[in-house]
């Protein structure tokens, strides 16, 4: 005999398969610029010309940026357009095995330097607007302290600074890596996903199922499900070269706030940021402790530098209302200074 319990996950299940597939990204946008596999985005909407300061949002190399507009009603994106800030993003795109020797300094030097001076050109400014979210926030915090004339505001989401602080379990999984002799390919995003996922279990394989019958009966809250489902186990693959350097540099060895990182050969240092900074971050943060991100603030003066710690883990920076009350809000009020 089946229990009931298992007969409603069943439908729940098909309901599911009913719905795919999902479409992630409610926000239109254009394409203005790319260099494969990098692209920056320009978003817009029909009733919505925005005349304000532009705005470039940073994510993180190993996620896809969708996070940040997931659904119309799951946005950061679309409450700052309608704000009437203009908004630009980064997309690193998905690196080809052609990419593998991509390095820091294409990143940095190359794709958001291109990102961040066809803002200045097209919108006439000298110093541009950003946010930076977490390993994102961390490659613009370095943009930041190499080119400081380039960013006036610069806000950062539970954004990893100092990884030797209160290292939690992703630090110490990267800590045990060792890098292999001969870098050949990239790294497959599926493996990365895949140890993201295993750094909670319990809660991504048991405890985010056991609603689903519940959640399947909405098709609003189902499609949101869906959607942050396919975004979970969406990691592009990863240049060796850049990776390697990544883990070794800033995990293990702690560089950026010791003091001892270049790239391009300049000497990254985090008191050469001039921009106005707003550092936020979870309290209950399981990949970024609170800690690893205020560490900021023993570099950049108290005049220019101020932050919000707001209750929840790392992805309510971005989604429901947390989101929505807190971080948005203070984002606005910020740029608007």
């Amino acid at each position: 005999m089946i229990a009931t319990a298992d007969v409603n996950l069943l439908q729940a299940l098909r309901r599911c398969r009913e719905r795919q597939p999902v479409k992630r990204g409610a926000t239109p946008y254009s394409v203005v610029l790319e260099d494969a596999p990098f692209s920056l985005r320009r978003y817009h909407l029909p009733d919505c010309n925005p005349a304000g300061q532009p705005l470039l949002f940073v994510y993180s190399t190993i996620n896809r940026p969708d996070l940040l507009d997931l659904t119309e009603h799951r946005s950061m994106i679309r409450p700052l357009l309608n704000a009437g800030f203009d908004i630009y993003l980064l997309d690193w795109g998905y690196p080809l095995d052609a990419d593998s020797q991509l390095d820091l300094e294409d990143y940095l030097d190359g794709f958001l330097h291109l990102a961040v001076d066809h803002i200045r050109s097209c919108r006439k400014v000298d110093a541009v607007n950003a946010i930076g979210i977490c390993q994102g926030g961390t490659l613009l915090a370095c943009y930041a302290a190499l080119w400081p004339d380039r960013i006036r505001h610069l806000v950062l989401l539970g954004t990893p600074l100092d990884f030797h602080i209160d290292p939690t379990t992703l630090n110490r999984l990267a800590d045990a890596l060792a890098q292999p002799s001969g870098i050949t390919g990239n790294i497959p995003g599926q493996l990365l996903s895949s140890s993201f996922a295993a750094l909670r279990p319990t809660d991504l394989f048991i405890r985010r199922y056991e609603l689903l019958p519940l959640v399947a009966r909405q098709t609003e809250t189902l499609d949101e499900f869906l959607c942050m489902e396919a975004w979970m186990y969406d990691c592009p693959d990863q240049p060796a070269v850049m990776f390697w350097r990544f883990v070794t540099r800033f995990y293990q060895e702690n560089a950026l706030v010791s003091g001892d990182l270049t790239i391009g050969g300049k000497l990254v240092r985090l008191d050469h940021i001039t921009a106005s900074v707003l550092n936020i971050y979870a309290e209950e943060d399981h990949l970024i402790p609170p800690a690893a991100a205020r560490s900021l603030a023993d570099f950049i003066p108290s005049d220019r530098y101020g932050e919000l710690a707001c209750r929840g883990g790392h992805l309510g920076l971005f989604l429901g209302s947390m989101s929505r009350n807190q971080v948005i809000p203070a984002i606005v009020n910020k740029l608007a200074g």
